[in-house]
């Protein structure tokens, strides 16, 4: 009975992502639709003979390949897709075959991203996913192409990234890259992203202090210590990557590890992997040029001597905390815990730093 009714529901949705996805006209979007565009065309191509022949898994398949494609074909259709199919296919693939406590298992490659935010994970998915062909997803309800374990097809045409700024702990048995920054540099970006999404009011070196402890209390990933602590738990557990993103802008070696623990027995090229990460910095020089994100980056712009963020806009990719943070800063960071940690991924060898 419970299979007859998964199996209907399975169908009713078919008829009705293809009724209104058969109004996308892949050829005229093609130049700006890309890789995504083809994936949309495989699924309208082979969604009718699923339908025809009652194959169930194929559907899923499909229909899951629609499901992680919803950011994309709402922006290029203005059908608000995700909206009308959303429920409907949650209820199909939320029937106890996709546990969160569970591995996920996938043919081609796939592996979550966990870092604290501004800890360079935009960096490592970015590059990871130009060297595989693969796609970038989110595993936050909010960020673009999201992804669940509860809504995913095994059979995914390409590898698959998944971005997370959370180090859950169903995560353990999952393939994960742990990317982590020191943490005394990560704060003083974070602090510049926040205020430029209006969260605060922080600007001033003397207010640095004010905003660590603030973000222990009201910022929604919390602070970086409790999230170090968390990625020290998942590298407990099989299949974890530990990169540093001093480690990551500073050679190739870690990019390399990064790849082929992601895509296990390629045979990508070296050459090309190089040349990928010598190019790296296109991406900033993309970002630079779009004033829309600019503003949210604070490319260009410059800061007063006593902006805590003024040392930071002149060495993004280095360190430069030592030039920012006074005695109070210090001491809020070291009691969140941050001390215990820095000294564990190798930032700090000193327990009593705060003190100088």
């Amino acid at each position: 009975m419970f299979k007859t009714q998964v199996t209907d529901r399975l169908l009713r949705a078919a008829r009705r992502s293809l009724g209104m996805l058969k109004s996308i006209n892949p050829t005229r979007q093609a130049a700006s639709l890309g890789r995504q565009n083809r994936l949309v065309r495989q699924a309208l191509l082979e969604l009718d003979a699923a339908l025809e022949k009652g194959d169930i898994a194929r559907l899923e398949y499909l229909l899951g390949l629609l499901h992680l494609s919803y950011t994309f074909l709402d922006e290029t259709t203005g059908q608000r897709v995700h909206q009308k199919l959303g429920p409907v296919l949650r209820k199909i693939y939320q029937r106890g075959g996709n546990d969160l406590e569970a591995r996920t298992a996938s043919t081609a490659p796939l592996a979550y991203f966990v870092s604290y935010p501004r800890s360079g994970n935009t960096l490592a998915t970015r590059l990871a996913a130009k060297a595989t062909q693969g796609q970038v997803f989110s595993a936050m309800t909010e960020g673009y192409a999201p992804f669940s374990k509860c809504i995913y097809p095994k059979n995914y045409p390409l590898p698959r990234l998944i971005k997370d700024h959370v180090a859950h702990p169903h995560y353990r048995n999952d393939r994960c890259v742990l990317v982590v920054r020191d943490g005394r540099d990560t704060v003083i970006s974070l602090a510049f992203m926040t205020l430029q999404n209006g969260l605060h009011n922080f600007a001033n070196k003397s207010e640095l202090a004010e905003f660590i402890r603030w973000a222990s209390k009201s910022y929604v990933f919390g602070d970086w210590a409790t999230h170090a602590g968390n990625l020290m738990q998942l590298l407990t557990g099989p299949d974890k990557l530990l990169v540093r993103y001093e480690d990551l802008v500073a050679s190739e070696k870690p990019f390399l590890g990064i790849v082929d623990f992601f895509d296990p027995g390629n045979r990508l090229p070296r050459t090309h992997l190089s040349r990928l990460f010598t190019d790296r910095d296109m991406v900033a020089e993309r970002i630079k040029s779009r004033p829309d994100v600019n503003a949210q980056w604070g490319f260009g712009r410059t800061f007063e001597p006593d902006s805590m963020f003024h040392e930071w806009s002149l060495n993004r990719q280095g360190s430069s905390w030592r030039q920012a943070w006074d005695a109070a800063a210090k001491r809020a960071f070291h009691e969140t815990g941050a001390t215990e940690l820095l000294m564990e991924f190798g930032y700090e060898t000193d327990p009593d730093w705060w003190r100088h």
